[in-house]
């Protein structure tokens, strides 16, 4: 079974070999000359539009997986070049919800301490897969 940092690094090759077809179809583009540019140009797009398709595909799937194996450790990790960035999440109060609260102090404390849990936003745990800065 693959590791999930090796996961990662196949998804930034991916990514990188994603950036090198884009940059060799703009060379293409560039060397192109003739009456029949726009249409050439076009076949220049359809002939690299699938492989880049296709390697977006796969990256979106290395990608789901990471995420779903970082947010089943419960903790980040590193490939070589990126980072997949655990968030835990959390519970998230507003001013507005403390108010609300502070307005309804006088009921007894039972129902103050289940309105409080009513008023708590629960932010869910994500992943940020980001570059590792060296």
């Amino acid at each position: 079974m693959i590791t999930t940092a090796a996961m990662i690094d196949q998804l930034y090759d991916l990514r990188a070999k994603a950036d090198l077809t884009r940059v060799n179809r703009d060379d293409l583009k560039a060397k192109i000359m003739g009456d029949e540019l726009i249409k050439t140009l076009k076949e220049v797009d359809d002939e690299f539009q699938s492989e880049l398709d296709r390697i977006q595909s796969q990256a979106a799937t290395i990608e789901s997986q990471i995420k779903d194996e970082v947010l089943l450790a419960r903790e980040s990790i590193e490939g070589q070049h990126l980072r997949a960035k655990f968030n835990p999440g959390g519970a998230m109060v507003t001013a507005k919800d403390v108010r609300e609260l502070a307005d309804k102090y006088s009921v007894s404390l039972p129902i103050v301490a289940a309105q409080m849990r009513g008023l708590i936003t629960q932010k869910k745990a994500s992943v940020i897969i980001e570059a590792i800065k060296k």
